[in-house]
């Protein structure tokens, strides 16, 4: 019997989804970040190119 409303799975599985979405996006985020870091280090970073006022 559906009534146009959404299951209690159907909104729990969603949820998991969302959760499951941001965790994978921080990971990548934090991933890369370090990774920039890392290179940003290895070569001088933004700082080299950065004018002494």
């Amino acid at each position: 019997m559906y009534l146009g409303i959404h299951w209690l799975t159907d909104v729990v599985a969603g949820v998991a989804l969302a959760v499951l979405s941001v965790a994978v996006a921080m990971r990548v985020t934090n991933d890369a970040d370090r990774a920039r870091s890392r290179t940003e280090d290895s070569i001088g970073g933004h700082d080299r190119w950065r004018r002494n006022d």
